[in-house]
């Protein structure tokens, strides 16, 4: 039986993909693109379309030789590397010939002329993704109809980018100089998913965050992430409570961000105005809680052996690990001062 092969992009490694991968696993970038090689061989032996959608995740785990904790590497591995239809890494336009040379065998199987068909399996769910064909006409015939397609949602992405920059524009303009001047709930998104992330992630995560408050945008699976505000940039940040794979926070956020259709008046509005209301009332409680603070050095003591044990690090030379342990001292000192039901200070008048 001839051996079977997949076709691996020379530069794979280097892919938000694998990197991203690499980063929910904790592994090394190249160990992650042999799990991905590794899987897209069994995919390629055991599927017809690259569909892994139905798939159990045991099963995946199984087919990429998956060594570490059982149930990690499926979710991450769907989650950058499985589109909406279920198909595997862009399984078409990767493995057109490979496809459209089963297709053949079929209809060589099944009596059918093979003549220059290039009759390709329908993938599941509904999903329209062709592989090009070898002869000019058809191939002009693929470029219309994906051109078609492109200039709808094009036309589609143009109308929600232009209420996003409209929004961008009524905004005032805001510059944060460093990470440690971002919201500090946009600071605390950094804090709860990366405390333990490398020092080379951390600082990747911080350049993110920044860029996205300073309205830059970020690239990412080749779309320009915008935020709009920083009011949408909180309330997504907010938003995010818990992740299906460690260290892949910062993919869900930029997923949430470029959804736009959260981009309306009245919620821009009430995301502003929930914003200034809450940075004012978490002003007044955090006065009288440092106050009280001052007043119980024992309490002090023990909310930074809360942090020492959450993993907040005090490192003083990584800033990153400095900013987000002072955020979460802040919401730590808060939760006691209100657990202790707000005490009045013993020197207030």
């Amino acid at each position: 039986m001839k051996a079977l092969w997949i076709r691996v992009d020379a530069h794979k490694v280097d892919s938000p993909e694998v990197c991203e991968l690499a980063d929910a696993l904790d592994i090394d970038v190249v160990l992650a693109l042999g799990y991905v090689v590794t899987l897209g061989g069994a995919v390629a032996e055991h599927t017809d379309d690259g569909n892994i959608a139905d798939v159990p995740d045991t099963t995946i785990e199984r087919w990429a030789r998956w060594k570490g904790k059982r149930g990690a590497f499926a979710p991450a591995l769907r989650h950058g590397l499985q589109n909406a239809e279920g198909e595997y890494d862009n399984w078409h336009e990767a493995m057109g010939q490979l496809v459209e040379r089963r297709a053949k065998d079929r209809a060589r199987k099944d009596g059918k002329p093979r003549g220059n068909s290039t009759e390709v399996p329908r993938k599941p769910r509904g999903s329209s993704t062709e592989s090009a064909r070898d002869s000019a006409a058809t191939e002009r015939d693929v470029t219309e109809r994906n051109g078609s397609a492109s200039s709808s949602h094009q036309e589609s992405s143009t109308r929600r980018s232009g209420d996003l920059d409209q929004e961008r524009a009524s905004a005032p303009p805001r510059s944060f100089a460093s990470f440690a001047e971002l919201p500090p709930d946009v600071i605390a998104f950094g804090a709860r998913f990366y405390r333990r992330a490398t020092a080379r992630r951390r600082r990747d995560v911080a350049e993110q965050l920044l860029a996205l408050a300073n309205g830059d945008g970020v690239e990412y699976k080749g779309q320009r992430i915008l935020a709009g505000s920083v009011d949408r940039l909180v309330t997504a940040c907010r938003a995010i409570r818990r992740v299906d794979a460690d260290n892949a926070a910062i993919a869900y956020l930029l997923v949430k961000l470029g959804d736009t259709t959260d981009v309306t008046a009245e919620q821009v509005e009430h995301d502003r105005t929930t914003r200034q209301r809450e940075e004012l009332d978490t002003a007044a409680e955090l006065a009288h809680a440092d106050a009280w603070l001052a007043d119980d050095p024992a309490r002090d003591a023990d909310i930074n052996a809360q942090l020492d044990a959450l993993g907040f690090s005090a490192d003083p030379g990584d800033v990153f690990a400095q900013v987000t342990r002072n955020v979460a001292r802040t919401g730590v000192l808060l939760a006691a001062w209100r657990a202790a039901q707000h005490p009045e200070l013993a020197h207030a008048s």
